[in-house]
């Protein structure tokens, strides 16, 4: 969005979006080999990098904006929401990873990982900016989360940029794994249909490594 420059203000040459646009790379993939190695709250810097690049307010210009691409290009997508959906895990899978605590003992983890190119079943569609940042591609009736929602959260509420004191309910439940999409449970459901389960963690991680 353009405004008036203030005293002693210059107007960037146009190369430098350019420029900002290959460091903003630079930081989105060390964000993300980070996360792969398992430092999970990097997901939050990853976030931040992803607000940069295609984050457009009243106030604030993405980067993909000044360089003229934001609404011209198409987005890659592995999230293909059913119609009338009321559950849906797009971008990620859950699974159980042993890991260490903090004295050395394993145990099993139940927690989501992004799906990156593992599911061959899944299909890549290029769509509009707006579908792609948008739409749904979280869903449990009545919670819907788009990937604005989560970039969002992690950037704006979380401690990618600011940490704000109050934030969205049903979010934050499932960033801190109090709820989930997705329980773990001990016994099999027809024997105890009311069990509540041990929830998945990292949904909201994984689905911004995504």
């Amino acid at each position: 969005m353009s405004r008036k420059p203030k005293k002693n203000e210059i107007k960037r040459d146009d190369d430098d979006y350019l420029e900002s646009l290959h460091i903003q790379l630079d930081f989105l993939i060390d964000s993300c080999e980070k996360f792969d190695i398992g430092k999970f709250h990097y997901a939050k810097q990853i976030a931040k990098d992803i607000r940069v690049l295609v984050h457009q307010t009243r106030d604030s210009t993405s980067l993909l904006t000044w360089l003229e691409k934001q609404n011209s290009m198409n987005f890659c997508s592995t999230a293909s929401l059913p119609k009338n959906a009321v559950y849906f895990i797009g971008l990620v899978t859950p699974t159980n990873r042993i890991v260490l605590n903090d004295s050395g003992n394993q145990f099993i983890e139940h927690t989501f990982l992004p799906i990156l190119n593992s599911n061959k079943t899944i299909g890549k569609k290029w769509i509009n900016f707006e579908n792609w940042y948008n739409h749904p591609v979280l869903v449990c009736n009545p919670t819907s989360i788009s990937r604005k929602d989560i970039i969002t959260y992690l950037a704006n509420k979380d401690g990618g940029a600011h940490v704000d004191s109050y934030v969205d309910e049903n979010i934050y439940k499932i960033s801190k794994g109090i709820n989930s999409l997705v329980y773990a449970t001990d016994k099999p459901l027809e024997e105890d249909p009311y069990q509540k389960g041990e929830p998945f963690i990292n949904l909201i991680n994984a689905a911004a490594r995504q």
